[in-house]
């Protein structure tokens, strides 16, 4: 199982790729950000695989019932905007007890992704999906002091980084632009601006402190040149290429 860290640049459109991901038999990922902090190495660091399901679902309602995820418009899904997705946290649960009851003690040394792995698993599993086709975890961490701070806890465990970049006056437009508008601006400030410039020009220098491979996608040519960047994602990691990818969506909505 091949694990590939999504990681954005400064408005570079990481959530679309991901997107474009959705759907594909041969990809698991959570839809949309997971928060790879803290926050969620309490959870994984649960002994009981009940509490710690549960405790993942109560972090992650939006997963489970897309209608509160407002910030990401997943409750506006569909050609009239009106739909959204549900997935059963009963079965999610109970799911995700068989499967980690099935690892052996040998991988379980790698608890921490062992645990990520099978959370995963649980998710696809629930929504129906055959987790044997399974070829490539995706996990959308967004940012990349998540990024480095994951890489600490995971040890030495073979992933891979995709990080996505723009031309920097569009991203500084693109970012001011957005936040001027989020809240009237209420919360966008002049340390907002030295973070846009800072991911700039030192993002990709930052991730290169991980010493795992990075590959990098120039937003302007998945817009431009869609076709080419997925078949070359494809068959980077043998992958089918899949007509799923031609549309950005979640749960096919």
């Amino acid at each position: 199982m091949k694990t590939l860290f999504l990681v954005g640049g400064s408005r570079a459109g990481i959530d679309l790729f991901q997107s474009l991901l959705d759907g594909h038999p041969q990809i698991m990922q959570f839809p949309g950000i997971i928060h790879t902090t803290d926050k969620l190495i309490t959870i994984l660091s649960h002994d009981d695989s009940r509490n710690l399901a549960q405790n993942f679902v109560d972090d992650y309602p939006h997963f489970f019932d897309s209608r509160v995820n407002k910030l990401e418009r997943h409750d506006m899904l569909g050609k009239k905007f009106n739909q959204f997705y549900l997935v059963n946290e009963i079965n999610f649960i109970k799911n995700f007890i068989k499967i980690f009851k099935q690892k052996s003690k040998q991988s379980l040394k790698k608890i921490f992704f062992e645990k990520l792995l099978a959370l995963h698993q649980a998710y696809a599993l629930t929504n129906g999906q055959n987790i044997k086709h399974k070829k490539i975890m995706v996990i959308n961490c967004h940012r990349i002091s998540y990024m480095k701070y994951i890489s600490k806890k995971l040890g030495n465990i073979d992933y891979e980084i995709i990080h996505t970049i723009r031309n920097p006056i569009s991203s500084i437009s693109s970012a001011t632009k957005n936040w001027l508008k989020h809240n009237k601006g209420s919360s966008f400030f002049a340390k907002d601006i030295f973070y846009e410039l800072d991911l700039i020009t030192n993002g990709i220098k930052n991730l290169k402190k991980i010493t795992k491979k990075i590959f990098l996608i120039k937003l302007e040519w998945l817009h431009q040149n869609h076709q080419k960047v997925l078949d070359d994602f494809c068959a980077k990691y043998k992958l089918k290429y899949n007509k799923c990818m031609r549309k950005s969506s979640y749960f096919n909505l």
